[in-house]
């Protein structure tokens, strides 16, 4: 027997499913479990019990929707920070009465999943269905892992509003290694007198100093010390935080020779169907361990940068100098560009090896010199 105060589980008339009803600040709240389970339902009054004791609005919180936590969301990438402003993923469309929507790459998916839910039947059960269900549809974990990020941003921003009180778990999916794309000198020479001139420096630009594609976008004169030799990026990298970029001496005195305009500095148009058609000649392509299998995919222009980190190191400059120039704060993140280079393994096999044939003979020596034991006097 329950004792006073402690709510309550019910059948209605007509109703196969519990519902719960307890008090809070002097209002009878009844809630539908959405169950044919008593226990279901004993589970969900001691949850909504435990908000209550915390002060947790909990009308509020039955109300809540996944418009209303996807409202949240696009404030923050509306609105940004002070130092980047919106965030680059935000889209922004002029409907034909003149108003503007706002939306996220990612969010279409879970509006025609999620649309008009409330916030408490997006259970832990209701996201592993969703993604199961994309699975199934053809989509990739690491896509269905993108839409999911968003649906835990918009909880973790409603719990921190004080609408929401604990969010469920998120089961992700299983995510791909990393794809590893590398290009030789050789192939790299090749493959630009292979692509209109207008677009070489871009290339040598992300080639050499290891820079994505969208900062390289945005960098304007004003950025660029050709007496230094650097580029010095502003707070519109992907981090946030300004960096410099090195140039070698052959791309400063190229730049020197340009026409310094208003505007981007770089041509960044590549043509696609010439980049793809330029690199299957060259046999260039990028690999990528799914399961068990190495798959080969498409040379993106992205795998630059891989190949400028795998450089890097092979040339042995420190790691701590390479994450300066290439602007990734975390190990776990660096790590991922590095690219197995097999010449680069066989070398370091045969430095070892060298090296234990220099011990080995070095030891040979010692034991060569050692002088021959005397005879004793008695023998």
């Amino acid at each position: 027997m329950r004792t006073r105060g402690s709510g309550c589980v019910l059948k209605l008339k007509n109703s196969k499913n519990w519902y719960i009803s307890f008090y809070q600040n002097g209002k009878q709240l009844r809630e539908s479990t959405g169950s044919e389970s008593k226990s279901v339902a004993e589970a969900l009054l001691r949850k909504r019990l435990s908000q209550a004791g915390q002060g947790a609005p909990i009308e509020s919180i039955k109300r809540l929707t996944y418009e209303d936590v996807k409202g949240l969301l696009i404030g923050v990438y509306k609105n940004g920070d002070s130092k980047r402003g919106p965030r680059r993923s935000l889209i922004t469309r002029k409907n034909e009465d003149g108003t503007i929507e706002y939306d996220v790459c990612g969010l279409k998916p879970l509006d025609a999943y999620f649309a008009g839910w409330k916030v408490v039947r997006i259970t832990t059960d209701a996201i592993a269905a969703y993604r199961d269900k994309r699975l199934r549809e053809g989509s990739e974990g690491p896509t269905v892992n993108r839409s999911l990020a968003l649906l835990r941003k918009m909880m973790n921003l409603a719990r921190q509003a004080g609408k929401l009180q604990h969010i469920p778990y998120f089961a992700m999916c299983a995510e791909n290694e990393p794809r590893q794309g590398y290009i030789s000198p050789e192939q790299f020479t090749k493959l630009a007198a292979m692509l209109p001139e207008s677009c070489r420096l871009f290339l040598e630009i992300l080639y050499w100093t290891d820079a994505r594609c969208r900062e390289i976008e945005r960098v304007t004169w004003d950025l660029v010390d050709l007496d230094a030799g650097v580029i010095r990026l502003g707070n519109f990298t992907k981090n946030g935080h300004p960096r410099t970029l090195p140039l070698t001496h052959e791309l400063a005195e190229t730049m020197k020779k340009m026409f310094k305009h208003d505007g981007p500095v770089f041509n960044t148009h590549v043509p696609r169907k010439r980049w793809i058609s330029s690199c299957r000649k060259l046999g260039l392509y990028s690999v990528q361990v799914q399961g068990n299998e190495a798959v080969r995919l498409p040379f993106r222009i992205h795998d630059l940068r891989h190949t400028a980190i795998t450089e890097m190191r092979n040339a042995g400059i420190d790691n701590r100098t390479i994450k300066l120039i290439s602007g990734h704060r975390t190990d776990s993140v660096f790590e991922r560009y590095g690219t197995q280079d097999e010449a680069a393994l066989k070398i370091a096999v045969e430095q070892r090896q060298l090296m234990q044939a220099k011990r080995t003979s070095a030891s040979s020596s010692q034991v060569a010199a050692l002088p021959e034991p005397t005879k004793s006097a008695n023998a």
